[in-house]
């Protein structure tokens, strides 16, 4: 009689150990290639050959990994616009300097007083730019002095805003395309003018350097500087308060300059309408 542990023709029966979830889930060695060796010999398989519903099964797992690659490229991305996106506003500034060899190279450590016209004394919102060129001057380590006796160099600043430029232009935009017809076999297209106009608002303002001992006691006016900044922005229109003070800290930033460039840069607006 045949037991259970021998096969038909009375030969031991070969018993393959059975292998749960919990053995091929923890390394054999300590390695990655232990495990994935006792999965394929759990399934039917080895490693240079495993079962096809093993193979389909590593490479979803390969492109779910790739997938979560992107997507943290994605968030990151996204991050980055966010936080562009979210930034101060700022505006193209272009400054135009005329510098002579006597102009001061930098104002760190200069004594600077900043001075207006008779007319200029008598607005309230000329004194409110001054005290803004002063204090960013001293932002750049200038010493700011009341008095042109203790000064180095005497700055000065003009202004002016207009009231908007609008020009008018036309664009041909295609309306319709048809393709032959019982006269002609070539297609046909149907254009459409339109009128677009845009305003644009020129804010300029001129800095102005003197040298304190050649100006002496003489009106601004009576001496040539040693050095002029002239800002000017186009855009949209923004209200004085807002744009002038923006164009203060472009000349200073391209302070000294070379004679006779102009650069374009970007400058922070400050808050406000």
């Amino acid at each position: 009689m045949r037991s259970e542990s021998t096969n038909a023709l009375g030969q031991p029966r070969l018993t393959r150990p059975t292998v749960g979830a919990e053995a091929f889930m923890k390394p054999r060695g300590g390695d990655h290639q232990g495990r994935e060796s006792l999965l394929y010999r759990a399934r039917g398989g080895s490693a240079k050959n495993p079962p096809c519903h093993l193979v389909k099964t590593l490479r979803g797992e390969g492109r779910m990994k790739g997938i979560v690659r992107q997507g943290r490229g994605l968030v990151l991305a996204l991050a980055l616009v966010g936080c562009a996106s979210s930034g101060v506003p700022t505006v193209p500034v272009s400054v135009t300097s005329y510098v002579r060899p006597d102009a001061p190279a930098s104002l760190k450590d200069r004594a600077v007083v900043v001075e207006a016209t008779a007319e200029q004394k008598t607005s309230l919102e000329h004194a409110h730019l001054r005290d803004t060129l002063a204090q960013e001057a001293r932002a750049l380590g200038a010493r700011v002095v009341e008095r042109r006796q203790d000064a180095a160099f005497v700055l000065s600043l003009y202004y002016d805003m207009d009231e908007g430029r609008t020009t008018v232009s036309q664009a041909m935009t295609p309306v319709s395309r048809s393709f032959g017809s019982p006269w002609s076999p070539f297609p046909t297209t149907r254009w459409r003018t339109e009128t677009v106009s845009e305003t644009l608002f020129t804010a300029a303002l001129t800095v102005v350097v003197h040298d304190a001992r050649a100006l002496g006691d003489k009106a601004l006016e009576a001496q040539a500087p040693a050095a002029e900044y002239h800002a000017v922005r186009r855009g949209d229109r923004l209200a004085l308060p807002r744009i002038m003070p923006a164009l203060i800290r472009a000349v200073l930033q391209v302070w000294p300059g070379r004679d006779g460039a102009t650069r374009t840069l970007s400058v922070v607006l400050p808050s406000g309408g």
